[in-house]
């Protein structure tokens, strides 16, 4: 879907332009869509093909499943503190939900 196609829905047929015209409900519907469009796509990525910050907690994935962990000083840890040298790809954990929503 492209960032048009999300405005067009989001606004219910309105113009970007016509945004003060709108009720609360759908500027809220607006706004959501909006940062939806704007969250980085989140993907596996490959530590053959680049490693994360280090020190930085990062979904990872290994033959034991996927679990949360980092990547420190040439050692994967786990949240759990145990290392694993199996991991073979890594994604970045998501943003925190937005709770602004007071309804």
């Amino acid at each position: 879907m492209t960032k048009e196609e999300i405005f067009k829905e989001a606004f219910d047929g309105y113009h970007p332009s016509q945004y003060d015209g709108l009720h609360d409900v759908q500027k809220d519907r607006a706004l959501h869509a909006m940062e939806v469009y704007a969250q980085p796509k989140y993907h596996w990525i490959k530590v053959e093909d680049e490693l994360p910050p280090r020190h930085t907690l990062v979904n990872i994935a290994d033959e034991h499943g996927v679990t949360v962990g980092s990547y420190q000083v040439d050692d994967w840890y786990t949240v759990e503190e145990k290392t694993t040298d199996s991991v073979t790809h890594w994604m970045p954990l998501p943003k925190p939900p937005n709770d602004t929503n007071h309804d």
